[in-house]
């Protein structure tokens, strides 16, 4: 990834030099390098900044219908002083509403796919849900068992009332 927008910073960087140093020419002046250097350099650290901020919303564009997003991680640092102000967002997690899952064996057991997708890369984590008791478990992948501790309380209950909601949701649409 950090390739990526690397090049995609020097390509914004270059056609900046160029538009600039048309404009000089078509402007009849003489092409001033201190000048082209510096809008170089603005246009790519705006070109950053606004790439760190909006790749959140192409993400969530790119999702297919029916995945809901449950949780963004925003950030804030003193390397980027402008985040003190309007934090970015880091990474965030979604599942698909229409593939949630009843246990046959625990009919109170609700199974998900989580996918957490973040600007390095995505994973997909199976989780299972107990709507009554408003709690998660991760979901062990080779016995198909929650594994402990299940996580309860204020750090659930968003994504609980989530998964529990569209599953409600999902029953009344029939």
């Amino acid at each position: 990834m950090l390739f990526f927008d690397l090049l995609s910073m020097a390509v914004f960087g270059g056609m900046t030099a160029v538009v600039m140093m048309v404009a000089f020419r078509l402007a009849g002046r003489r092409v001033l390098w201190a000048v082209v250097g510096g809008g170089v350099l603005i246009a790519v650290i705006a070109f950053g900044i606004w790439n760190r901020y909006t790749w959140v919303n192409r993400a969530v564009a790119a999702l297919p219908r029916g995945m809901v997003v449950i949780e963004r991680e925003r950030v804030s640092s003193f390397l980027e002083p402008w985040t003190l102000l309007v934090p970015r967002t880091e990474s965030l997690m979604a599942f698909d509403r229409h593939a949630v899952r009843q246990d046959p064996e625990q009919p109170a057991h609700r199974w998900v796919s989580v996918l957490w997708l973040g600007r390095e890369g995505a994973a997909l984590r199976e989780r299972v849900v107990e709507c009554e008791a408003a709690r998660w478990a991760e979901l062990d992948a080779a016995s198909g068992t929650p594994m402990e501790p299940w996580t309860s309380g204020e750090r659930a209950s968003g994504f609980v009332r989530a998964v529990c909601g569209a599953v409600a949701r999902e029953r009344s649409d029939f």
